[in-house]
């Protein structure tokens, strides 16, 4: 896969007038860049046009949970479209699996935790302490539950959050949590609903507050750094140590094409993306040939 640096308009061609007959596609804004196959093909190209974050992935057909089987020689990878490895199939020592599979699932946490808190602009940042040492897992999620339900009936609506567990060096517990810079709550009334210590906000230069997506992927960064905090230690690892509000996850457009150039053209509809990562660029990488783009 040749590098192209920022995705650009190339690609691009005009329907047929006795195919199209002058109407518009109704899946993609303005004009379409010429695929040969937009149902099948050796290209994925999926798009969170909220978040501005893009992918293109070689790899065979993916199966209805957007998962692929990749074969590289000996070994055989399970993909997903962002070109994700979840598992892998192979001769492997047991630790060296756990380990990595520790690993996949923390990046995973941390990729799903930046797209919910940039297409929801989430940009204020709680830390929810206790009083009292807690030291149950189970007890801080359920504490956490009880406190969102309250908060919820405070504010007479739903609205969009994340939470994250951290672990002290004590490995007793205490939450982090970011909203909406406009849900405004009292912070006396946020203690009381709380009801087991403090609720602090933390105004640290590092937790930068503006409005860009790269203001909101910086304080994602931030917030789900606990995700991987420690995980070798941790080998319920991705349970129950962050939660998202259901119902504000943001929308997917995926597209297969038979060539690159296809679907850079598909990705140029969407706005200017630049490559942040490309598989080629690592020589450690075990799967299929992936680019994961971003939009500032």
């Amino acid at each position: 896969m040749a590098d192209s640096g920022s995705v650009g308009a190339l690609g691009w061609c005009v329907e047929p007038e006795a195919t199209t007959q002058g109407k518009e596609r109704s899946d993609a804004p303005g004009r379409f860049p010429c695929p040969r196959d937009v149902t099948g093909g050796a290209y994925l190209v999926s798009v969170l046009p909220s978040v501005g974050r893009a992918a293109i992935v070689r790899a065979p057909e993916f199966d209805s949970e957007g998962r692929s089987w990749y074969s590289m020689g000996d070994t055989e990878v399970l993909v997903d479209e962002w070109g994700e490895i979840f598992a892998e199939r192979g001769r492997m020592p047991d630790l060296e699996r756990s380990r990595r599979n520790l690993e996949r699932s923390a990046r995973r946490s941390r990729r799903a935790i930046e797209d919910y808190m940039v297409h929801n602009c989430l940009s204020k940042m709680w830390t929810l302490t206790y009083r009292d040492k807690c030291w149950s897992r189970a007890q801080a999620v359920a504490d956490i539950h009880d406190f969102v339900k309250e908060w919820r009936t405070y504010m007479g609506r739903p609205f969009p959050y994340v939470w994250v567990l951290e672990k002290h060096k004590d490995r007793s517990w205490h939450v982090h949590m970011a909203v909406h810079a406009g849900l405004y709550t009292d912070k006396t009334q946020l203690q009381k609903m709380w009801g087991h210590g403090l609720v602090r906000f933390d105004l640290s230069k590092k937790r930068h507050h503006g409005e860009s997506r790269n203001d909101f992927r910086r304080l994602s960064r931030y917030l789900s750094k606990y995700i991987s905090k420690d995980f070798a230690d941790d080998s319920d690892m991705g349970t129950h140590r962050y939660e998202v509000a259901q119902g504000y996850q943001p929308e997917k457009v995926s597209h297969r094409f038979e060539s690159l150039v296809d679907a850079i053209g598909y990705l140029a509809m969407f706005g200017v993306y630049k490559v942040v990562w490309d598989s080629l660029s690592d020589p450690k990488w075990t799967g299929p040939n992936v680019r994961i783009y971003e939009s500032p």
